[in-house]
């Protein structure tokens, strides 16, 4: 599926509003201390510091109930990027204008580097790559997508819809909808949603994140662009090698 899929080298990324990698693992250290020890490398670059709403919650409730083990407590600042800490999980999230793949891995490979010099990281579990777009002045009839229940055609309805491609070593989950509002503003955007995850249990992170994180980010850019019909991908001002 999506092979056959052409993707530009560029396009208009005005319509993106974030891009994140988030690794989960399992600590090699007490669970309450991998914010700290991570911390202590990162508070050179990444000056403001915010506790977010997670981090209230008493440690033996958060530690052991299963949707929380993986969230994030902490939040790390600097100009264009976010850093978010939990107990087994960090992610790196682009802020504002977006910088360009090239300048967002290698805030990543930063980050990997950050989390090998720490020797925080028992083991790695998962991997997940996720990029959010929105579009106010499109539908999701200019998406290759056909929506009916029945004969009956739902697409212009208010609608979140939810489906998820697979290959042998990636999922990508697709999330759209016609009727979303971003922060106060009252106008509802369209949103495509697209977190492509890969399980990292056996694999060697440290040597393999460079193949691991591109074959991830590919599958997104596949499920995207095949996902645009040709007349709105011009809106986008693609650029081709």
């Amino acid at each position: 599926m999506f092979e056959t899929v052409k993707i530009p080298k560029k396009i208009d990324d005005k319509c993106l509003l974030e891009a994140v990698v988030e690794i989960q693992f399992e600590p090699s250290v007490a669970e309450e201390a991998v914010f700290g020890i991570l911390y202590s490398h990162l508070k050179n670059e990444f000056g403001k510091v915010e506790n977010l709403p997670l981090s209230q919650i008493p440690p033996q409730f958060r530690n052991t109930a299963p949707d929380l083990i993986y969230k994030p407590y902490h939040k790390l600042s600097k100009p264009g990027f976010v850093v978010q800490i939990g107990n087994r999980v960090i992610s790196i999230t682009t802020e504002g204008k977006y910088c360009g793949w090239d300048n967002f891995t290698k805030e990543i490979g930063d980050i990997i580097l950050t989390l090998q010099k720490s020797e925080v990281v028992k083991e790695f579990k998962r991997l997940g790559v996720r990029y959010v777009n929105s579009f106010s002045e499109t539908s999701l009839r200019d998406l290759n997508l056909t929506l009916k229940i029945g004969e009956d055609d739902i697409i212009d309805q208010p609608t979140n819809f939810v489906t998820v491609f697979a290959t042998d070593e990636l999922k990508a989950v697709l999330r759209l909808s016609n009727n979303s509002r971003i922060g106060e503003k009252a106008d509802e955007y369209k949103i495509i949603d697209i977190d492509v995850e890969t399980s990292l249990e056996g694999k060697d992170f440290f040597q393999q994140h460079e193949k691991l994180i591109l074959a991830a980010h590919d599958f997104e850019k596949k499920v995207f662009f095949g996902l645009l019909s040709p007349n709105f991908l011009k809106t986008l001002n693609p650029v081709y090698a």
